[in-house]
């Protein structure tokens, strides 16, 4: 994998952590597909194009007081423009309850 898309999932990341969702989805194909359907959560689901993932991230960036994303190793493609990245979730609730995440 070329350097410019691990910088391109690195910058996509740093984008979500501002909560800056434009960013997020700057280099994302206008036909991506984020699969959350194995999350144990209220919001599993498959969300198909900009406007459905653009919704999901705000919902889900909304729910949390702060959130943060760290990659921990990736990405790795695995198909020809499919990439993975194992990464950790940092998030604290409004109560100030403070949660980890992995996937």
């Amino acid at each position: 994998m070329s350097q410019e898309n691990v910088e391109i999932v690195l910058r996509s990341a740093g984008a979500y952590n501002r909560r800056d969702l434009d960013g997020f989805l700057q280099n994302w194909a206008p036909d991506a597909v984020l699969d959350w359907s194995k999350a144990r959560s209220f919001d599993a689901g498959v969300y198909r194009g900009h406007g459905e993932i653009r919704a999901f991230a705000q919902r889900f960036l909304e729910s949390w007081d702060e959130v943060r994303l760290e990659i921990v190793d990736g990405p790795v493609e695995v198909e020809d423009g499919l990439l993975i990245t194992e990464n950790v979730a940092y998030m604290r609730g409004r109560d100030g309850i403070e949660v980890q995440a992995r996937s």
